[in-house]
């Protein structure tokens, strides 16, 4: 009997037994708006969707055979590629000049020309993968974590926090080593690249494979279309949003709307509003983003969730792919957990048409599950700080509805109801179900920071609509399909184009954001210092969801054994205090207590570095807890440390503590390197102040400096009193004096540099007319001992 036949009596089968689901999963199979292959058809899969499969895969080989041990990550890799081959494969090359020249013309047609154009451009308007210079802390995270794999060895970690702080600890015993944590299905492959051929490979190797995902998502969004339908559907695609625009004019008003476009050898474009299409309506954190803003921002996010939904839902009834659907969809966690849900109610949608049968090859059962068990194990642990909490948390829960009501509408709801008013046999569509199911549920459970899971897991949902919006526009309908009306047909098109074009007024606003942003000014990988690193741009709340130090112990067995490199730690006592500073020669401070007096996990320190070459008022700051930081205690010792932006030389180090209470902080000490104190002497001149200490002024702060100076000049604190200019300057109770007084203690704010005291302190923000200057005597009186005038 041929595969036909079969078909046939096996739908016979079901149409005259009536046989429960298996009836009705049969009947919505018959009527699938998106089904383009038979049922049963063990035909190969179509060329693009083989490329989307393997485009998907190829970090998670590159990760099991660069991440782990050989003995471990080579079979496995081995075994998932025989594994996809025997279903994806195999691609039948021929050389010869007739084979060639078909070739060739299938992928020089004017369709393909198109798509890959397209998709070229719109990766260019929207930073090209990093390489113009877009600022925002998406980007910075993704060229941070691209640098970390071109610069580190693999497994990428960061031991130096383990070989660097082993002096503190008892017997040299350290914790174990931070590695890095994070879904690296987009970084690795342009990583790669860059480890092998050096961090200027990165320039061309990110927006490469950006552009690759993007052109395989349009080639399977177009699929089955031709002609000026090719086109259209593009423009849905890469414009496809929500109606923000309405939101903000109900309730906003028109004031923002302010638009202009000036030239500054480049156009400048202001149309008032920036982030149209990532708005958060009323404090609930609710972000439908448009496809701009997901290929803009989060490209791992939306190109992995555009590629799943489209290839699950077109490869719905191809057995070749069901057959291995578990380690092609499983694995997708590695691209990102969040698109990972928000793909369930498809795969369940995959399972009540197919049942479970097709599903139960050898691909699936032995191998699917061992990898989500390791990527999970990889992905998960250490996230126990990571922020979540349910949607009417935030708010009260009327008001959530309310305003989640009007979200829906705007946001998906009217359009869906066009559609299915256009095309009825919708309602019998699952896919369209679990499409409105996900953007109804997935907004109401905040994980992450920036409400991450509802964020990023609405992208393959939004996706699948837009594909729904081009399919019901584009394709051709039955004549008895949906209205037969045709005035009706042509008013619901007409309705569903232009809420399409309101939606796309997002995507306008955010390409001239891009335009504005980076002028076509290129930010190369290569331009950025070895400090650009993950370990020190994510905020200390950020640190555990990108590091971790928690993996479990059968895991780190599995791992290569990573070599750093790295000299010997020199480290230097800057302050002694509630905890000892030390700062090390690459540019780590680290807080030592010995032994631990207070808990160390309600331990919350501050950090303000001073370039050398910006205003004293201008410094970096880190604000870190003990137990967000790299923090440890063994035995009776508590370390917490972080690494600074850049080395010590050339800097000034505040460093301070804050009060259990939380009513405020405690500066510990300062530190000041040679280099910093030399280049602020030279820039400042003569003293204007020669005294116990000599006194100098530089930009807007006072320096203090002796040689040789002993305990006795340091004791005691130090005072200003500052005259202003203008004594309306001053508040209210200061002004019958005419003068500002001003106290600062030498431990705070003071350092040694070999055998000078040194000390620099803040003038006030108004313009000083003179000043004097004097410390505390031992009757606890004051003693002035200079005065100098600063204005005329």
């Amino acid at each position: 009997m041929s595969q036909d036949q079969r078909s046939s009596s096996r739908r016979a089968l079901f149409r005259h037994t009536g046989s429960g689901v298996e009836s009705l999963a049969a009947s919505v199979r018959a009527l699938a708006l998106f089904s383009q292959e038979d049922p049963d058809t063990d035909r190969p899969l179509p060329l693009p969707h083989r490329l989307a499969i393997i485009y998907l895969m190829l970090p998670l080989l590159i990760w099991l055979v660069g991440w782990f041990d050989w003995w471990f990550g080579i079979p496995a890799a081995a075994l998932l590629v025989y594994a996809l081959w025997r279903s994806i494969g195999p691609f039948r090359l021929a050389f010869s000049k007739n084979a060639l020249s078909q070739t060739c013309r299938k992928a020089l047609r004017p369709t393909t020309v198109f798509l890959l154009t397209a998709s070229l451009a719109w990766v260019m308007a929207t930073a090209a993968g990093g390489v113009f210079d877009i600022r925002n802390g998406d980007w910075i995270k993704h060229r941070a974590i691209f640098l970390d794999l071109t610069r580190g060895s693999w497994p990428v970690s960061y031991p130096f926090w383990l070989s660097d702080l082993a002096e503190f600890f008892p017997n040299n015993v350290v914790p174990d080593p931070f590695h890095l944590r994070f879904y690296l299905g987009y970084y690795l492959v342009p990583g790669l690249f860059g480890s092998w051929l050096g961090e200027a490979a990165l320039n061309w190797a990110v927006p490469l494979f950006t552009w690759m995902g993007v052109a395989l998502m349009l080639l399977l969004f177009v699929r089955g279309l031709s002609g000026y339908r090719v086109v259209a559907a593009t423009l849905v695609f890469v414009f496809f949003g929500g109606m923000d625009i309405v939101m903000h004019v109900l309730f906003e008003g028109w004031d923002w709307f302010e638009p202009s476009i000036t030239w500054n050898g480049w156009p400048l474009v202001s149309l008032g509003l920036n982030n149209l299409g990532l708005t958060d309506y009323w404090d609930l954190e609710v972000f439908y983003l448009s496809h701009m803003i997901g290929l803009k921002w989060a490209p791992q996010h939306f190109i992995a969730g555009g590629l799943y939904a489209l290839l699950i839902v077109q490869l719905r009834r191809q057995r070749r792919f069901l057959a291995i659907s578990g380690i092609v969809i499983g694995p997708s966690i590695f691209w990102s957990p969040f698109i990972a849900v928000s793909l369930l109610p498809l795969v369940a949608v995959l399972l009540y048409e197919n049942g479970i049968r097709p599903f139960l090859r050898w691909q699936n059962v032995l191998l699917s599950l061992p990898l989500v068990v390791l990527l999970a194990s990889y992905l998960s642990t250490g996230t126990e700080s990571v922020r979540r909490n349910w949607l009417w948390e935030n708010a009260a829960l009327d008001h959530v509805v309310r305003s989640m009501s009007a979200i829906y509408l705007l946001e998906f709801l009217i359009l869906a109801v066009l559609l299915v008013l256009l095309r009825p046999r919708l309602l019998r569509e699952p896919f369209f179900f679990a499409c409105l199911a996900t953007l109804l549920v997935l907004p109401w459970y905040s994980y992450g920071e920036v409400a991450d899971l509802a964020t990023r897991g609405l992208i393959p949902p939004l996706v699948l609509l837009s594909y729904i919006c081009a399919r019901t526009l584009l394709e051709p309908r039955s004549a008895d399909e949906g209205l037969n009306w045709l005035p009706g047909r042509r008013i619901l098109s007409v309705l569903i184009v232009l809420i399409l074009c309101i939606g796309a007024v997002g995507a306008f606003f955010n390409l001239a954001k891009s335009n504005n942003s980076h002028n076509l000014r290129v930010h190369r990988f290569s331009q950025f210092g070895p400090d650009y690193t993950i370990a020190l741009v994510v905020p200390w709340w950020a640190f555990h969801q990108y590091l971790t130090d928690q993996l479990p112990n059968w895991y780190v067995s599995l791992l290569r054994e990573p070599n750093t490199g790295r000299d010997p730690a020199k480290w230097e006592l800057i302050v002694r205090s509630q905890f000892e500073v030390y700062l090390q020669d690459s540019g780590i401070i680290a807080f030592v207590q010995r032994p631990c007096t207070q808990p160390p996990r309600r331990a919350r320190f501050i950090v303000h570095v001073f370039p050398s070459d910006t205003p004293v008022r201008k410094h970096d700051t880190l604000d870190f807890p003990f137990n967000e930081a790299p923090g440890f205690q063994m035995e009776d010792t508590c370390v917490a440390s972080r690494a600074l932006s850049g080395t010590a030389a050339g800097r000034r180090i505040l460093v301070g503590q804050y009060k259990e209470d939380g009513s405020g902080h405690i500066w510990l000490g300062s530190y000041y390197s040679a280099e910093y104190w030399s280049q602020r002497l030279e820039e400042a001149g003569d003293p204007i102040i020669r005294s116990r200490f000599d006194v100098f002024k530089s930009r807007n702060s006072l320096m203090y400096s002796k040689v040789r100076c002993s305990e006795q000049d340091v004791k005691d604190d130090f005072a200003i009193r500052a005259y202003p200019v203008d004594v309306n300057s001053l508040s209210d109770d200061r002004k019958r004096q005419g003068f500002e007084e001003l106290v600062y203690a030498f431990s705070e704010h003071g350092g040694r540099i070999g055998e000078s005291c040194v000390m620099m302190v803040e003038l006030p923000d108004y313009e000083v007319l003179r000043l004097e200057t004097g410390q505390r005597t031992e009757s606890g009186g004051w003693q002035w001992v200079g005065r100098a005038r600063l204005a005329d």
